[in-house]
């Protein structure tokens, strides 16, 4: 039966035992480690280069912000998903697929040295760059210095597992962890028909097994990574891939495989890794189709007008509106998620009014069944300069939360909820569990524990599709009370496409609102839940951060 009770426990890695340790580990460690302590320039919301080297960052409306360590950088922005130690078991990590690396293992994927160990360039430029075809965003907001101190700590969480095991000393553990000569690619060689069908044959010989005849990534199911995960060859047809189409970097996967994956290295001739280089390019249907999952953060205008605001997502008021795509990507990995959504906003100096609109292939608005997900939007705001982690806040920096349902909007179409007695016509009940009525049957409103507790999942009618929420973290989302829900709602499915309206006061009138006034900036993160993908709860496609600037 399908729960209809939020879950409110936050999730917590399990203690582990501390290892015993020698002397000559401990020594180890305590040289190795960098200083996490010392402030870093740049490391608020915003970069600007004018800030390199103040001690101080900017945030997107040029308000100081106060600098933070690269393990307090870490801790907000990492340790959700890598863990507080680096062990790729943070509390979100459950919610990922791929999972997020496990630092401590040296197991890198994403290397250009021939030993493998990555260099701080490599680390940086994934920190940089994010990793396509992961849940891993970009995070080149932040500074140049920031991000290679985070280079150094991640590195550091590989050196002190090595100084923990006792097996090491100080010099043994510089030498495996340091980078070894550059694996450079040599000059590609011309492209010919021989060279192609060299690459063709190559592939269905080497690569076929696993990543299929066509290169789709339905060969091979029962891999696991060294971590014990499950995995997946990459889909070669999305044209996405983890460390980047370019020529080179493709060349360097070929020769030196991932590490820590089934892939291994090989030993062909660079001509024969040049030919089946070019095979995989061909394969994709769209050159530099990953490119577009490298956006950072952009800025949202919401335009003012001085006529009434939009009561409908159709409402030709719309076009005055500047319209910003934001790039989505999925937590649990698919490859052909909805590439963007596409945000316009509105407010008359009382209300704000924001539209979104992202492409669907099915319309899915009922959760009848077990097996049924309804599609969904959220809008995501917070009002701190230098916003928290943005998959749903941190600890002590709570977060506001617009919830449109595809389901709900089905309900307030009906006139009410709707129950099962829609899928299954024909069912036959004893005792329907409706509430008790003026002279009629059923069970009496009590005993209809979510309601009578005012769960607003369980409500007899929704006034609006959307529900007001706030979090903290993963595990923590909490409705608002039911006299708080002041955000209205109204989406509507056509050509393969949502659009969402939502509305609400721009001063919050709850504790839990996040407040907007004209001439003031925001944080604004969206997501959406694509049911017929089997997106729920934590499955979905987000953005991140994005500028929300509210004209005067």
């Amino acid at each position: 039966m399908r729960s209809i009770i939020r879950n409110s426990i936050t999730s917590h890695a399990t203690p582990q035992p501390a290892p015993r340790r020698g002397l000559r580990a401990a020594l180890a460690a305590a040289l190795l480690l960098p200083a996490l302590s010392a402030p870093l320039p740049g490391c608020g919301p915003e970069s600007p280069s004018g800030a390199q080297g103040t001690g101080v960052a900017a945030s997107s409306s040029g308000a100081p912000v106060k600098s933070q360590t690269v393990a307090e950088v870490y801790a907000s922005q990492c340790a959700p998903c890598h863990g507080a130690t680096g062990g790729g078991d943070g509390p979100a990590a459950y919610l990922l697929n791929p999972k997020p690396r496990n630092f401590q293992m040296g197991k890198f994927r994403l290397t250009s040295t021939v030993s493998n160990a990555p260099t701080d360039a490599d680390l940086a430029r994934a920190i940089t760059r994010g990793v396509p075809g992961s849940a891993m965003p970009p995070f080149s907001h932040l500074s140049d210095e920031t991000r290679a101190a985070l280079a150094v700590m991640v590195r550091g969480f590989w050196q002190k597992a090595l100084a923990a095991t006792g097996e090491y000393s100080a010099a043994d553990i510089t030498e495996k962890t340091t980078a070894g000569p550059p694996l450079d690619a040599p000059a590609e060689t011309p492209d010919t028909a021989e060279s192609r069908a060299t690459g063709a044959r190559l592939f269905e010989v080497r690569c076929a097994e696993c990543h299929g005849k066509t290169g789709h990534g339905d060969g091979k199911k029962d891999m696991k990574t060294s971590e014990g995960h499950q995995i997946l060859a990459r889909d070669f047809g999305a044209g996405v891939f983890k460390g980047g189409d370019e020529p080179e970097q493709l060349y360097r996967r070929v020769r030196r495989g991932l590490p820590g994956t089934p892939m291994t290295e090989n030993d062909l001739p660079p001509a024969e890794i040049w030919s089946l280089v070019r095979h995989v390019r061909s394969l994709a249907t769209a050159q530099g189709a990953g490119e577009r999952y490298l956006q950072g953060r952009a800025a949202l205008t919401v335009k003012r007008t001085a006529s009434a605001l939009p009561e409908s997502e159709a409402a030709p008021a719309w076009s005055a509106a500047p319209a910003v795509d934001l790039t989505l990507r999925p937590l649990w990995w698919r490859d052909n998620p909805p590439q963007a959504v596409t945000a316009r906003a509105l407010h008359d100096g009382k209300e704000i009014a924001v539209r979104l609109e992202w492409p669907d292939p099915t319309e899915d608005a009922d959760n009848l069944k077990t097996e049924m997900f309804t599609d969904g939007a959220a809008v995501q705001l917070s009002a701190e300069a230098a916003p928290p982690f943005f998959g749903m806040g941190e600890p002590g920096r709570p977060v506001n939360l617009w919830h449109w349902k595809a389901c709900w909007e089905q309900d307030r179409i009906a006139g009410g909820p709707r129950d099962v007695a829609v899928v299954y016509p024909a069912m036959h009940v004893d005792q329907y569990p409706n509430p008790r009525g003026p002279g009629g049957t059923g069970a009496p409103v009590g005993y209809l524990t979510g309601r009578d507790a005012q769960n607003p999942v369980s409500a007899a009618s929704h006034p609006s599709a959307v529900e007001d929420l706030n979090a903290r973290q993963f595990g923590t989302l909490t409705t608002q009370p039911v006299k708080a829900q002041n955000v209205r709602g109204v989406g509507a499915f056509q050509g393969g496409k949502w659009r969402v309206l939502f509305r609400r006061a721009l001063s919050g009138a709850d504790p839990g609102d996040v407040s907007l006034a004209a001439g003031s900036e925001a944080n604004v993160a969206f997501a959406v839940w694509d049911g017929g993908a089997g997106d729920r709860d934590g499955r979905k496609c987000y953005t991140v951060w994005h500028a929300l600037k509210i004209e005067r």
